[in-house]
């Protein structure tokens, strides 16, 4: 299922703006099918949906890719900064240029605001209402009472395959704002379908900086 979805991203890429019927031709599956994976890519804010009105009678759907979907493929710009980035690390040691990343990064993310005297639930609502803001997939769903999933598309992903140290960047800024603590559950690098981790809720901040736990 996730080769066929990667091909209908593909595909859109390629063209701009499809119908499910031209999807379905190229991929030789049934609209339904093609529907059912363009349902989801919106889910993820991957794909949106526009009306095609050819003369009378219903409109046509056309569907393109969003600000999120384009940065799924790599541009010129994101083959610029890897290769920029390469060329750093034969120059600078290690920690200069992991402490060069951490500031884009935070640039990048930025800081919602004060957390001071937010619940948990707030501090999360704030961070989800400040990437969406800032064009940043992301999603939170509240399991189990006492814990959150955090769902994030990676908007520097194409750099983060040659560059793997970004992810516990990403996840240290996010870290310090919540001040929960955090562990992964996946990881757009490794094949899955988000950057996801399990926020504990808890009544008193931790003590310190959160640590994140689990693997990349």
């Amino acid at each position: 299922m996730r080769e066929t979805r990667q091909a209908v991203l593909e595909h859109i890429k390629r063209k701009g703006n499809v119908t499910v019927t031209e999807i379905a031709d190229l991929l030789d599956i049934s609209p339904v099918t093609v529907r059912h994976h363009l349902y989801a890519l919106m889910a993820d804010g991957l794909v949106e949906r526009a009306s095609l009105r050819r003369g009378v009678g219903r409109p046509e759907h056309t569907y393109s890719l969003t600000g999120a979907g384009q940065r799924l493929f790599p541009s010129r710009y994101h083959v610029l900064t890897a290769h920029l980035i390469n060329v750093l690390k034969t120059f600078r040691s290690e920690e200069d240029v992991r402490n060069l990343l951490e500031g884009i990064v935070r640039r990048l993310l930025l800081a919602p605001g004060e957390r001071d005297g937010l619940t948990p639930q707030q501090r999360l609502a704030r961070l989800e209402a400040h990437f969406q803001a800032n064009d940043i997939p992301i999603q939170i769903r509240y399991v189990e009472g006492s814990q959150a999933l955090l769902e994030l598309r990676c908007p520097y992903y194409y750099v983060s395959q040659f560059h793997p140290e970004l992810c516990s960047i990403d996840a240290q800024v996010i870290g310090e704002f919540l001040h929960l603590p955090m562990q992964r559950t996946g990881c757009l690098r490794n094949g899955d379908r988000s950057c996801s981790f399990i926020i504990t809720l808890v009544d008193e901040p931790v003590v310190g900086t959160p640590v994140e736990t689990g693997s990349d």
